[in-house]
């Protein structure tokens, strides 16, 4: 009498092919948080150096300077 089949390797690889898909997604999450902060730090230093940003910084020291 013949073994039935088992569709064991099959369903081995479809769950190797998800976890191989979800680490795929994991590392492109990550890599995307490091390149929106790289983008923020280089936003927050280029809007400081802004002459608008620089007048208010200005303006905001001579207030204080005038509370005391």
């Amino acid at each position: 009498m013949a073994k039935p089949r088992t569709f064991a390797p099959a369903f081995q690889e479809r769950d190797s092919l998800t976890i191989d898909i979800l680490l795929k997604f994991k590392a492109s999450e990550n890599k995307n948080k490091k390149t929106s902060k790289k983008f923020g730090s280089y936003l927050k230093k280029s809007l400081s150096l802004h002459p608008l940003s620089l007048r208010k910084q200005r303006d905001r020291s001579h207030v204080s300077s005038l509370k005391y």
